[in-house]
């Protein structure tokens, strides 16, 4: 049928087109997006190959995870704003992830996460003559929200206080 010939032609068109916007996009916030899971943070990843800053922020539950993380991390290393506040299932090792591959990351919200410890910075030394604890590099990092936080690590804190650390708005209310 020529009908259907042609609709299906059209919504190939606009398939395209939607592949091309997204492959340009610079900034997106799913902020409170109902249905939003680690499938669509990996489509997001995959299709928004210039995406500079992501806001999943206040979603349910479950939306944000470890996964997702994994998927953005790989898919956007150029990421440089991240906001993922109230993510619940949100750990260390997504996060572990997400710093060490997103190596132009300049601003991360992960506030009101109660699995985030802040221990995704760190890492064990290589070797037993290195010190104990070594902060993963994160030299584009200038503003950390890890306020609410309920377990933060100590030696976080104190990284992020110290002269080592370039960090110029560190949030850290609410932890103990």
């Amino acid at each position: 049928n020529g009908k259907e010939s042609a609709d299906s032609n059209e919504e190939a068109l606009k398939d395209a087109q939607l592949a091309a916007a997204l492959g340009s996009l610079l900034s997106l916030s799913l902020n409170r997006c109902p249905g939003l899971s680690s499938t669509l943070i990996s489509f997001v990843a995959l299709r928004c190959k210039s995406l500079l800053e992501l806001d999943v922020s206040y979603n349910s539950d479950n939306a944000v995870d470890d996964v997702g993380l994994r998927w953005l991390a790989a898919a956007s290393p150029q990421l440089q704003k991240l906001k993922i506040d109230r993510s619940v299932a949100v750990t260390d090792i997504g996060m572990r992830v997400l710093v060490t591959r997103c190596t132009r990351l300049s601003h991360l919200n992960a506030s009101h996460c109660p699995k985030v410890l802040g221990n995704f910075f760190l890492v064990e030394p290589a070797h037993e003559k290195a010190p104990s604890r070594v902060v993963v590099k994160c030299r584009q990092l200038q503003f950390l929200d890890l306020s609410h936080c309920e377990d933060l690590d100590p030696f976080l804190l104190s990284w992020a206080g110290s002269s080592a650390s370039r960090l110029r708005h560190v949030d850290v209310r609410g932890t103990p």
